[in-house]
């Protein structure tokens, strides 16, 4: 579930409801602090993910995925929805100049003044899934497909967007994706783009010093401060990574090394934030969680100290 954190509080996600997956919408009421279920979107019958949610002087914009089905085959189609009176109402947004596709995926939203960006893969006729980026110049009343995607992996085979940050002009949205060698061998691989025009256009990075062989990869989360950008996530179903860059995106380095719960089974990294001059990184191993810091001025950016532990 993901809560935005303008003075309107809003939180989506997903709720099963007699045997179905249906839409979840909670609205934090300011005067009695209680959170309360909203049933608003009633465009939506079943099958229906709400990955994200932010607010912008414009309205409110939720983004996700909705499951169409075409038997014997259930798609996802992409969805964004617009509320312009604090979430009481909301409507499905047009977007212009998609691509073709069959599935579509947002998983975030994320909004500086009246750019925003939304960001997940879609799947067409001719490859598995690719990266898709969406933009809105008028914050969030209009979207267009952003084309400007140019400088991906020349291997990429498949790949997606799954966490974007931006601070001013600078903007990095990270993923993963595959290439598939000639002996058909896949290797999975970071996708980090960056972005020096409020993500108008993008440059992908093509060097990682330190990357291991990775049978799997999945980035969850990227936080920045100053020069300080780190980039969070598992491989290999068991352990949890950062990939840290000192110098605002300019080199990058991957670092494996946690303490204490390095090569351990049932590991997932759960978020990473950045407060009090300290990145903090969510970890859960079975029924533990686990808190751990590392301050931004540490260059290898391997987290140094468990915060707290328990059930």
């Amino acid at each position: 579930m993901n809560i935005d954190s303008m003075p309107l509080h809003l939180a989506v996600g997903s709720c099963f409801k007699e045997g179905i997956q249906q839409p979840l919408l909670i609205k934090r009421d300011n005067l009695t602090d209680n959170w309360m279920t909203l049933s608003t979107l009633t465009q939506f019958d079943y099958g229906a993910y709400l990955n994200d949610v932010t607010c912008t002087n414009e309205a409110c914009i939720i983004a996700g995925s909705i499951d169409e089905s075409f038997p014997p085959v259930t798609r996802k189609r992409l969805v964004l929805l617009t509320s312009y009176d604090q979430g009481s109402t909301w409507k499905t947004i047009n977007i212009a100049g998609l691509p073709s596709m069959v599935d579509g995926y947002i998983a975030r939203i994320i909004c500086q003044d009246k750019i925003c960006h939304a960001l997940g893969y879609y799947r067409d006729n001719r490859k598995p899934t690719l990266p898709l980026l969406l933009t809105s110049s008028d914050g969030g009343r209009s979207w267009s497909y952003n084309r400007n995607l140019s400088d991906l992996p020349s291997t990429l085979q498949e790949g997606g967007l799954n966490t974007i940050t931006c601070t001013d002009n600078f903007c990095i949205a990270a993923g993963t994706y595959i290439e598939v060698n000639s002996k058909n061998n896949q290797k999975w691989l970071p996708l980090i783009l960056m972005s020096y025009d409020y993500g108008m256009t993008w440059s992908g990075v093509k060097d990682i010093k330190g990357l291991p062989q990775i049978q799997f990869l999945r980035i969850k989360r990227i936080q920045c401060k100053g020069e300080t950008c780190v980039i969070a996530g598992e491989y290999d179903f068991k352990n949890v990574f950062l990939i840290s860059s000192q110098n605002k995106g300019k080199s990058w380095t991957f670092s494996k090394e946690l303490p204490e719960l390095a090569d351990t089974a049932s590991l997932y990294m759960e978020d990473l934030t950045y407060t009090n001059g300290l990145f903090i990184v969510g970890l859960k191993q079975l029924a533990v969680l686990s808190i751990f810091a590392s301050r931004a001025e540490d260059k290898a950016m391997i987290v140094k100290k468990a915060l707290a532990r328990h059930l």
